[in-house]
């Protein structure tokens, strides 16, 4: 496949392949590879009610095809997705006890601390967090529900191009990106080990102590920055609690996946660091609380990704706006209601220097080509990339040291 100005390449023939050579007329693939073949048309749509497929084949088409780029399967894929969404919603509502369960448990926890100040903090961040993973996922199953029985031929069409741009976006390769996230993760495996006080529950939700004192002594970043430059990017590169890693790696996964698709792995890169530094340097200017993560550098993606895809929107069948500008809302709401304990210049700081890198090196335009990498984006992505390494390898001494 090859891009034109005029055409993706997520959107060009061939994205799902061709069908087998000499295989029967008709034929499903499902998500699971399976493959099953049919000698009739009625057969392969009675199969399709039964069991939604991945993709199909037919003999007038030499290559692989979704079912919702066929009309007369539209009450199949109808009733399909109607029962997926129900599936999904029933599922919602089994983990939702779960929450109850905590939500009762935080509501004592916030009796305990005679509803003061930071155990009403807490509180109010469980309150979000509540909303981001159990109650947007519902509202998300819900629409779906509700799309699924209003699907029309022409709004089932319109899902062709966004499950093919889906389906491309999951088959790129992302190595720098994962890369990222080894690294984040194995410095965090060094805290949690060299913690040297409490039991393995109390080290999951404090890696390395973190605290003012062990900062200095580790390589968080620090208001004294200043004299030690340094901590602005091996702070970034550590975190403080296991919840803190892992929302820090799954924003990274599919915002860094996103951006090393599009806008090609060194700007994936160029990107990272430039919002890591800015990030940490407006904490060092606004703040006076010690800090550590990657979220400046994830929210930079973030800014990036949002003015990438509104000035290029040919690349995309249409721009992740409307979600990305929610995770922007809702991190800085969650970073209004945990100030003390969630770097708000840091969020800031990576947001409005992705964006401006995007509005800087690439203007509007049109064209449905992804920018191609220059030498002079390999060169400074790849020191960028080499810094970075090393800033993870130096936090890691700097927490042994501290032991």
């Amino acid at each position: 496949m090859t891009e034109t100005p005029s055409q993706p390449i997520w959107a060009r023939e061939g994205v799902f392949g061709l069908k087998p050579s000499q295989a029967p007329p008709y034929g499903l693939v499902y998500s699971s590879e399976r493959v099953e073949t049919y000698a009739s048309r009625e057969e392969l749509i009675a199969q399709v009610q039964a069991e939604l497929p991945a993709y199909l084949w037919t003999p007038e088409e030499e290559l692989i095809q979704l079912p919702e780029a066929f009309p007369e399967l539209l009450e199949s894929v109808k009733t399909r997705r109607v029962t997926q969404a129900e599936s999904d919603l029933d599922r919602l509502k089994s983990r939702s006890l779960i929450w109850v369960v905590i939500f009762v448990y935080q509501l004592y926890s916030l009796f305990q601390s005679g509803f003061q100040g930071a155990g009403i903090q807490q509180f109010l961040i469980f309150l979000l967090l509540l909303l981001i993973f159990l109650g947007f996922p519902f509202y998300e199953a819900w629409k779906r529900f509700r799309e699924s029985k209003r699907m029309t031929k022409a709004s089932m069409a319109q899902l062709v191009s966004t499950i093919q741009f889906e389906t491309w976006l999951s088959q790129q390769k992302k190595p720098f990106t994962q890369a990222l996230i080894v690294l984040i993760s194995v410095v965090a495996v060094v805290q949690l080990f060299a913690q040297q006080s409490g039991g393995f529950f109390v080290q999951l939700f404090n890696f390395g102590g973190i605290d003012a004192a062990s900062l200095t002594k580790e390589g968080g970043s620090v208001p004294s920055a200043r004299e030690e430059p340094w901590r602005m990017f091996t702070g970034s590169l550590m975190h403080g609690n296991v919840m803190h890693l892992f929302f820090n790696a799954s924003g990274l996964l599919y915002l860094g996946a996103r951006v090393e698709a599009l806008a090609r792995w060194p700007h994936l890169i160029l990107v990272l660091f430039v919002s890591i530094y800015c990030g940490a340097y407006a904490s060092m200017e606004w703040t006076s609380l010690p800090s550590v993560g990657i979220s400046g550098g994830i929210m930079g993606l973030l800014g990036f990704l949002l003015v990438f895809e509104s000035c290029h929107p040919s690349l995309t069948p249409k721009p992740a706006r409307r979600r990305l500008v929610a995770a922007m809302i809702f991190t800085f709401i969650l970073g209004a209601v945990g100030f003390l304990y969630i770097d708000n210049a840091a969020h800031f700081g990576g947001l409005v220097a992705g964006a401006i890198y995007s509005l800087v090196v690439f203007p509007p335009s049109r064209s449905a080509l992804r920018p191609k990498a220059t030498k002079l984006d390999l060169a400074f992505a790849s020191f960028a990339g080499i810094f970075l390494l090393w800033m993870g390898v130096f936090a890691v001494l700097k927490i042994l040291d501290s032991m």
